[in-house]
């Protein structure tokens, strides 16, 4: 085993025999799909000990937002952060109460709590590596080894987060498989369902068919493959449809979108939702509705939530294909990047990510979502981009707080949110800024070379 992922299993025990010992657990979480499965691993993990918890997700961790809740705990609670808080230390500094971090971000300052766990801390890329839902699997698995079956959710997670299956990923795909927990089919990585439905609605791969009714049926005619569903197809119609979609997207130069879209689907055997494909669709759906108790609930099983988790699935779908459609015509050329400025765009970053990988792969792409008197901005790279020297966490994290924002990430993907009004000088500066990086010969032999090359 490689001696960093050692050292994290060894941070892992010593937080999970401090957790062991507590009497209520204050948790929070980030709102996306690798923030839920990671709420959803330590609460049942804790459950199972029959320690109380109490569970908030939130779009980002900010002084203000925290405040907010400091009525749910007292001065000696536990504060528990799952994917989010390495790089918020100056605002959890403030408290006096023992801090837990299980964070894949990127960081500047480290926190001084003992209880510290992230893949950049031992030299491992938070980006493609490990994610939030990983790390809190391997501190629930030192709680208690019966929490093997967690290892289902941690996949969820890295599913979520478009990682890689490597380094400590692959140790948990590697638990999962020999402990029973999941299947494998191999092909397009798709959903279940009629391939009509999943064409209409899915994001990988996302195709010039997607969303067009005529098209797609055009397209599964022709391979003979109308009226057919994935979990139902042979293993020469599933070659027949892998072959279909790859020659779409090499013909367009979207590699990284080829290498997403195929491989293995994982079929998880002890969840309510079997392919993981649309696990991650539905949880990512229900918090795009702010549904984050429903996420969590159906990541526990609570077979009371699937009805109300697909419903938000198919709307967020049927919504955010027409937003990325809308979008596409709106992108601009910034110079070393790609940008689309919109008013209450439904999902920036999912938005940003299918621009990068499927519709033009060539320039980093960022999304600002003007709402709510502030502007969100989200951007996503390749990995092609990363060799080149693209660091969106440090781009993002100093433009922003030029304009007195914040922001930060991962090198790969990053997000910040700006004052109204300042969206052109953000993008002059992260311009600036992605214009020097990629012009520096590319990274250097750190995490982030590593998870670049794989």
């Amino acid at each position: 085993m490689d001696d960093r992922i050692k050292a994290m299993e060894e941070k892992a025990e010593t937080i999970a025999q401090y957790l062991k010992d507590q009497i209520f657990v204050r948790i929070f979480s980030h709102n996306d799909g690798d923030g839920l499965t990671s709420a959803a691993i330590m609460s049942a993990a804790l459950k199972r000990l029959h320690i109380p918890c109490h569970v908030t997700n939130l779009p980002k961790l900010e002084a203000d937002i925290l405040a907010l809740h400091e009525d749910s705990f007292y001065e000696d609670t536990p504060l528990l952060f799952c994917d989010m808080g390495s790089a918020q230390w100056d605002v959890l500094k403030e408290y006096p109460n023992p801090v837990i971090i299980l964070d894949h971000h990127q960081f500047k300052e480290r926190p001084e709590t003992p209880y510290f766990l992230n893949p950049e801390d031992v030299g491992l890329s938070g980006a493609t590596m490990i994610c939030g839902a990983g790390l809190c699997w391997m501190v629930a698995e030192k709680m208690d080894p019966a929490n093997i079956d967690l290892a289902s959710l941690a996949l969820v997670g890295i599913e979520s987060d478009r990682q890689l299956m490597i380094s400590a990923n692959e140790l948990i795909l590697e638990k999962a498989k020999n402990a029973g927990i999941i299947d494998i089919r191999k092909g397009l990585r798709i959903g279940d369902g009629l391939l009509s439905d999943i064409f209409m609605y899915t994001l990988e791969p996302y195709l010039d068919i997607t969303g067009n009714p005529e098209l797609i049926e055009e397209f599964l005619s022709g391979l003979g493959l109308s009226g057919k569903r994935a979990e139902d197809l042979t293993s020469d119609e599933m070659k027949t449809l892998t072959d279909a979609v790859s020659r779409k997207l090499t013909e367009k130069g979207c590699i990284e979108g080829l290498e997403a879209c195929v491989g293995e689907t994982y079929l998880l055997n002890n969840c309510l939702v079997r392919n993981i494909c649309d696990l991650s669709g539905i949880i990512n759906s229900c918090g795009n509705f702010k549904e984050y108790g429903l996420a969590v609930s159906l990541c526990l099983n609570d077979p009371s939530a699937l009805e109300d988790a697909l419903s938000y699935y198919r709307q967020g779908r049927e919504i955010l294909i027409r937003s990325i459609a809308e979008s596409v015509p709106l992108l601009k050329d910034g110079g070393c990047i790609n940008f689309v400025i919109g008013n209450d765009m439904y999902n920036a970053g999912e938005t940003a990510s299918v621009i990068v990988r499927y519709v033009n792969p060539e320039k980093p792409v960022i999304c600002l979502n003007v709402s709510d008197g502030f502007i969100k901005v989200s951007g996503r790279g390749t990995r092609r981009q990363i060799r080149q020297g693209l660091n969106l966490s440090v781009a993002f994290k100093e433009a922003a707080e030029a304009v007195g924002g914040r922001g930060g990430g991962h090198n790969i993907a990053s997000g910040g949110s700006l004052p109204a009004g300042t969206e052109d000088d953000f993008l002059k500066i992260v311009n600036e800024i992605i214009g020097k990086q990629m012009a520096g010969g590319g990274a250097d032999d750190g995490p982030e070379k590593q998870a670049a090359d794989a």
